[in-house]
């Protein structure tokens, strides 16, 4: 029978410094269990730092991601909430362990010297072997993260730093600009943006015309819009830009249709931005032709529309307007960006 070797480890969040552990440990052993502790302080902590709570299951879905096709490599959970914090609570926090492993422990694995002693006591079958405790490899900790994940970039695992990511959302009527701002401040930050699909989604299914869309179509624009904002989301650069939301496709329902879809407000309800930029219709209308609301009668109507929902969904105080010329746009979008989150 092989060797068993144990991590254990809050993951708060996971870092590149977790992931060399858990390689150079998993090379001393025929099986490792990383073990994720968890408990209900964990949402105060993250609260402290003022980053979003990093719960169990985003712990546990970063590392079975990347450890998915390491077969010898498994990833557990153990709940702390009813005994001491740490540095607390040892020998209760021992009985737990072995509940989560009632294997035979072989090897501990750790990169703290002062464990020596706990783990000769409560785990004496056990050898505690270190691994880089002088962190020469990976010089970061899961409190430098939470302090500033943006600016320890580089430490985050790919499927980690969608957590992180900053989300800004740019809305309006037909013809505010939105795609082309979107596409520049993507570039400006050197990152991500989702299109809006509407337009495409007329062109594919509706030839081209909006006249042919129907009620049941925009469900299903606002449903494969969430998926485009997802895709941008995991390949971002801290930020990412997105163009047109759940909000703007129920305008262009109500618009057309003359009524809303409940479903859509159902999208509405659990979609969550970071920022909010709400181009004002002060640019000359662009025919394109595809758009058909260009007079100013329309624009008028169609903005009172958008504002109505606005308020009803609670986002007309979130909101920042951007108006101007092309080129004040883009200089009051990166100023209010800019000013949002200083650290990107």
């Amino acid at each position: 029978m092989g060797k068993t070797g144990v991590i254990i480890g809050k993951f708060l969040p996971l870092h590149l410094g977790h992931v060399n552990f858990i390689n150079r440990s998993s090379t001393k052993t025929d099986k490792l269990i990383v073990v994720v502790c968890h408990s209900s302080r964990d949402k105060k902590l993250c609260e402290e730092y003022g980053i979003p709570e990093i719960t169990v299951k985003d712990r546990l879905r970063w590392l079975h991601t990347i450890y998915q096709d390491l077969g010898h490599i498994e990833i557990r959970s153990l709940d702390e909430s009813e005994i001491p914090a740490y540095p607390h609570g040892w020998k209760e926090f021992t009985g737990l362990l072995k509940e989560t492993v009632p294997e035979k422990i072989d090897f501990i694995f750790s990169g703290e010297p002062s464990y020596d002693s706990f783990f000769k006591d409560l785990l004496s079958e056990a050898e505690h072997v270190l691994i880089d405790p002088e962190r020469t490899e990976h010089k970061i900790s899961g409190t430098q993260i939470r302090e500033n994940p943006y600016k320890n970039w580089e430490y985050l695992p790919a499927v980690v730093r969608p957590f992180f990511c900053r989300k800004v959302v740019l809305i309006g009527t037909e013809s505010c600009g939105k795609t082309t701002l979107t596409k520049f401040l993507a570039k400006a930050f050197n990152t991500s943006w989702a299109e809006e699909y509407g337009r495409n989604y007329v062109y594919e299914e509706c030839g081209g015309s909006e006249d042919n869309l129907k009620y049941e179509d925009y469900i299903k624009i606002a449903m494969h819009q969430k998926k485009l904002e997802d895709e941008a989301v995991r390949y971002s650069n801290k930020i990412v830009f997105i163009d047109t939301e759940a909000i703007v496709t129920q305008f262009y329902c109500k618009l057309y249709e003359g009524c809303e879809d409940p479903a859509i407000n159902e999208i509405i309800k659990r979609q969550n931005y970071d920022l909010w930029l709400y181009l004002e219709n002060d640019v000359q209308w662009v025919e394109d032709g595809l758009r058909k609301n260009g007079s100013d009668e329309e624009r008028n109507k169609g903005k009172q529309i958008l504002a109505e929902l606005l308020k009803k969904h609670n986002i007309a105080d979130k909101i920042k307007f951007i108006s101007g010329n092309y080129e004040e746009r883009l200089n009051k979008a990166l100023r209010v960006i800019k000013e949002e989150f200083p650290y990107i």
